[in-house]
């Protein structure tokens, strides 16, 4: 298994708070040697999964938030792509489409 298979076996427990904190661990890189998981479309990851309700939506929020927080804090080396995910239309709409479809999670990120 390679780190994207591993990224989305955590993704799919987090119902479980524990994983939820080890994958903002595993994510939370503040230099490119410490990189566990590639950046590329992580963004996209997460928001997919905010859809609905229950503990794995508001674990998903918990780390986008988390992650968020640390690339405007200039905590993570890839922080700029990052905020670029973050910037993309599509993300911004989708996030919005949740928000007004009444996702707790996606209006907490």
């Amino acid at each position: 298994r390679g780190p994207q298979e591993l990224l989305e076996s955590l993704l799919g427990l987090l119902e479980l708070r524990c994983f939820a904190e080890l994958t903002a661990l595993l994510l939370a890189a503040e230099a490119p040697g410490h990189l566990v998981f590639p950046p590329a479309g992580l963004v996209r990851q997460l928001v997919a999964r905010l859809s609905g309700t229950g503990p794995a939506q508001e674990h998903a929020a918990f780390l986008l938030d988390h992650l968020l927080a640390k690339a405007c804090a200039g905590d993570l080396c890839y922080g700029a792509e990052l905020l670029r995910q973050f910037a993309e239309p599509e993300l911004v709409a989708t996030l919005t489409d949740q928000v007004l479809a009444g996702s707790d999670a996606a209006a907490a990120v």
